[in-house]
């Protein structure tokens, strides 16, 4: 008989791994349900060839769906909570979301998901076949709830967390809109005067036969080289933006990005707050999900948005694992606020750490949308300020000549 290599989760959260002999995939999955393990995942253990009843690789990898926007996962995850919340079975559910789905992507991945659940594929495994829609954050949550039987209650958090994350999203897009539309019509209006008047203007200048005030020498040289290397400036410009994201997306450029943003006067507080909330809700709505603490803590760290905040979290999950106790682990780190690690403490003497950390993570989000207003709100008059002494500037530029044209004339 075949032997298939399984990892897993018991009923009490622990996680399992080993092998086990089955006829096929399927058979294994029941042998090992049977014997209270719940399999992420399953690989027959035979030639090259692996089959995969869940798992991140698989030799024969799913249909790639369509573009699908996090918006569309979040909807599709409150809609299949409140339908498996109010007693309908998984694959008619799954059925039902497919056929209220808006786009071509989001129904194409409703429908590969409901053949694999129809297949007799757990939910979990059906979305391990798509980890670049479903993140690790859900993936683990849905199958520690399918594994405790709370795959309704642990929708219904997942639902939960991608709205207000949703809603934190355009609370951010919002605080910054102003001041971008601000500096995007200073630049527009700075482009116009350079490349349309000013050149207009340089001959009439240059008949004057007389030495130009300074400002106007410096703005009619700003401007004829902008009108000669237009051109460079703007591959310069799309040079520098591709090269600058891809050395923040490497490594050092990510660990030195993070790094700038944590200690910047003011932004450092704002991204120090944002990602401590993000990795509080995750960890909270994991721990309340029935997510070991251990698993719970990697998938946070990641969640936190932030690598150096990320390394404070595993460094205290590695001393969770050698038997600390949560708040004592985060304290090693000397990065957590007290007030963090106080209600911590709370949580875990009162077996009420899930809700303590989701109080936590709504404190830190009132103090980061505090923070972003006054942020924004210094920065318009700022943005005002500096593109008005452009602007004048510029028409000073202008003036001084003509000035000059007159005080020569009398």
């Amino acid at each position: 008989m075949p032997q298939f290599a399984y990892s897993g989760i018991r009923s009490t959260g622990e996680a399992v791994s080993g092998q086990v002999e089955a006829s096929d995939q399927r058979d294994a999955f029941t042998r090992l349900r049977e014997a209270g393990v719940y399999p992420t995942v399953i690989a027959r253990q035979e030639g090259a060839r692996v089959e995969h009843a869940a798992g991140t690789t698989s030799a024969v990898p799913a249909r790639l769906p369509g573009r699908v926007h996090k918006m569309e996962i979040s909807f599709f995850t409150r809609q299949l909570a409140d339908l498996v919340g109010a007693g309908l079975p998984l694959h008619r559910s799954l059925e039902v979301v497919r056929t209220q789905a808006g786009r071509q992507g989001m129904r194409q991945l409703v429908a590969d998901l409901q053949e694999e659940v129809q297949q007799g594929s757990a939910l979990s495994a059906a979305l391990e076949r798509h980890p670049g829609q479903f993140p690790l954050l859900y993936r683990r949550m849905v199958a520690a709830g399918e594994a405790s039987g709370h795959l309704p209650e642990v929708l219904e958090r997942l639902a939960e967390f991608m709205e207000r994350d949703q809603e934190r999203r355009t609370q951010l897009l919002s605080a910054f809109t102003y001041p971008l539309v601000l500096i995007g019509v200073a630049v527009g209006a700075v482009a116009f005067l350079i490349s349309f008047l000013i050149p207009r203007l340089a001959s009439v200048f240059a008949d004057m036969r007389q030495e130009l005030p300074l400002p106007t020498r410096v703005l009619l040289a700003v401007a004829g080289f902008i009108g000669a290397h237009w051109w460079l400036l703007i591959l310069g410009l799309v040079a520098f933006l591709v090269i600058g994201l891809r050395l923040a997306a490497s490594g050092p450029g990510r660990r030195f990005r993070d790094a700038l943003l944590l200690w910047l006067p003011v932004a450092g507080g704002i991204t120090q707050r944002a990602s401590i909330s993000r990795f509080a809700r995750t960890l909270g709505t994991m721990v309340e999900g029935g997510v070991p603490i251990l698993q719970a803590l990697e998938v946070a760290a990641g969640a936190s948005g932030n690598v150096h905040v990320a390394a404070w979290v595993t460094a205290a999950a590695e001393r969770v694992r050698q038997g600390e106790p949560l708040h004592q682990a985060l304290a090693a780190s000397g990065r957590f606020t007290e007030n963090l690690l106080q209600l911590v403490a709370v949580g875990e003497e009162t077996a009420n750490l899930p809700r303590v950390l989701a109080r936590l993570a709504a404190a830190y989000d009132f103090e980061v949308d505090q923070h972003l207003r006054r942020l924004t709100t210094m920065l318009e008059p700022a943005i005002i300020v500096c593109m008005g002494a452009l602007v004048g500037f510029i028409v000073l530029s202008i003036l001084l000549p003509i000035f000059q044209i007159n005080a020569t004339i009398r």
